[in-house]
């Protein structure tokens, strides 16, 4: 792995951040896992208020729908 990427791996890993690295985006055979996210539980009220300020009406009917 060259230096810029374990720079990139280094970063993402302090924040908890995924690494994929590629050949070809469209082809998964060439895709490697560098790093794995690390799994949040997010806050259900903090949530819920970013899903109300931030997205739009018909979006939020449609999460509504599909959760259902």
């Amino acid at each position: 792995m060259n230096e810029t990427i374990q720079t990139i791996v280094s970063i993402a890993r302090s924040h908890g951040v995924g690494v994929v690295t590629f050949a070809d985006a469209s082809d998964y055979g060439t895709w490697e896992e560098v790093a794995v996210a690390e799994r949040a539980e997010p806050d259900p009220e903090r949530l819920n208020a970013f899903i109300d300020t931030q997205l739009p009406d018909s979006v939020k009917m449609r999460l509504a729908r599909a959760l259902r």
